[in-house]
């Protein structure tokens, strides 16, 4: 358990961020099957370097469908924790390991990953200033 949410799987981790699918403890005001990722780093680590994904004035003005929205943050601990809403899907990383995909599913991907980057370089703060965004592929 993890601040009313109780961790199932790991999906991905490795440096200063941790990756899992958990579940909301029930509560009068909140659905039983709600289902979120919750992401986790030190405090020290995320002080040093805020990621654009895990800043709230960030989340508030990216709605896209292809971006998850952040539900929620805060420390616990010497942790401070991430909330986003949990989208079901394929892992495209083990898509790629499969070999080549189908021209159908590779334009379905770029679009979905091109709509998000533009979403993300477009957007501006609530006060109108730019967000000065950078994406580097590894």
């Amino acid at each position: 358990m993890f601040n009313g949410l109780r961790l199932e799987e790991r999906f991905d981790g490795g440096g200063e961020f941790a990756f899992y699918r958990a579940r909301r403890t029930p509560t009068p005001y909140r659905d039983v099957g709600e289902q979120v990722v919750v992401l986790r780093a030190s405090l020290e680590a995320v002080e040093r370097r805020w990621p654009p994904w895990a800043d709230p004035a960030i989340s508030t003005v990216l709605h896209r469908p292809s971006i998850v929205s952040m539900l929620e943050e805060g420390v616990v601990g010497s942790f401070r924790y991430f909330v986003f809403e949990y989208m079901d899907g394929g892992d495209l990383r083990a898509l790629l390991r499969l070999g080549s995909m189908p021209a159908a599913v590779s334009v379905m991907v770029t679009r979905a990953v091109v709509d998000a980057l533009c979403a993300a370089h477009l957007a501006v703060g609530r006060d109108g200033t730019p967000f000065a965004f950078v994406h580097a592929l590894a």
